[in-house]
């Protein structure tokens, strides 16, 4: 009989989601409560930065704009070089492509010129052939 009282006595799944949800809702309330105030109650006080310096001043190592100029005609030059390379690169390219292409035409002339030869070598190999066989068949009669 106490177990049946306790167990009538738990909540039901869902009424235990609400009451947490309900839980991470006020905890997200007081979360930003205290972000708040802690942002109110800074707002008057000096944040002191240590390791950092104060004063602003230029850089000793500061580039002249003749440096710079001097710096970007230097890579314009480079640049001009390497597109030189480039094309240079591209015209031997183009003449290799060129003395392949030739090679390639006349290697299909002499491959046409032989294969005519074979035709007529192989013309001439037939016609000696039925010669031949005449002639021995002619001599077998004999």
């Amino acid at each position: 009989m106490l177990l049946l009282a306790e167990v009538a006595a738990t909540p039901t799944p869902e009424s235990l989601k609400a009451w947490l949800e309900v839980f991470a809702y006020l905890c997200g309330i007081i979360a930003a409560a205290a972000v708040a105030w802690s942002y109110i109650t800074q707002r008057g006080t000096k944040t002191e930065l240590l390791g950092q310096p104060i004063d602003v001043r230029q850089h000793a190592g500061t580039v002249t704009r003749e440096e710079l100029k001097q710096v970007h005609g230097r890579i314009e030059r480079e640049r001009r070089d390497i597109d030189a390379s480039i094309a240079a690169v591209a015209a031997a390219a183009e003449k290799r492509a060129d003395r392949t292409d030739a090679k390639l035409d006349e290697n299909t002339a002499v491959t046409q010129r032989m294969s005519g030869e074979v035709s007529q070598i192989n013309q001439s190999v037939q016609t000696l052939t039925s010669s031949l066989t005449s002639f021995l068949q002619g001599q077998a009669r004999h």
